[in-house]
C-alpha cells in the first residue's frame, strides 16, 4: 500500500507545479483586477488542490487496491471516451463557443456600461 501511495502522491506533486488552468485563472484575475482578488482565487485554488489532493491519495488509492483491474480499466476508459466525445462535439461547427479574449458577451458588456454609468450603485 505504502508504494502505491507515494505513487500517487508523486503524480499529486507533478500535477501541482506544472502550469494549467488554475494558473491561467490567476494571471487573468491578477491582470484585470488586481493583487486583493487574485490573493482570493489563490486562496480558493489552494483550497481545491488540497482537497483533491487528499482525495486523490487516500482515495484513489484505496479504491485502486480493492477494485480488480479490469473493471478499474473499463470505468477508466468510459471516463475518458466521455470526454473525448464532449471535446470533439464542441469542436465540430457550429458548436457553441465562448468569444475571444478581448470580445465580451452581451452580459458582460451590460454590466460595464451600467457600471460606468453609475446606475449599478443606484
Amino acid at each position: 500500500m505504502l508504494p502505491l501511495l507515494l505513487a500517487f502522491w508523486a503524480a499529486f506533486g507533478l500535477a501541482l507545479i506544472s502550469p494549467g488552468p488554475n494558473f491561467a485563472v490567476m494571471l487573468s484575475t491578477a491582470l484585470r483586477q488586481g493583487r486583493a482578488a487574485a490573493v482570493w482565487v489563490a486562496l480558493g485554488v489552494a483550497i481545491g488542490e488540497a482537497a483533491w489532493g487528499f482525495a486523490a491519495v487516500f482515495g484513489v488509492a484505496a479504491l485502486a487496491s480493492s477494485i480488480p483491474g479490469s473493471r478499474w480499466r473499463s470505468g477508466s476508459a468510459a471516463a475518458c471516451s466521455c470526454c473525448g466525445w464532449r471535446s470533439c462535439r464542441c469542436a465540430l461547427p457550429g458548436a457553441a463557443t465562448m468569444p475571444p479574449v478581448g470580445h465580451p458577451t452581451p452580459a458582460m458588456a451590460r454590466r460595464r456600461s451600467a457600471a460606468a454609468s453609475g446606475a449599478a450603485w443606484r
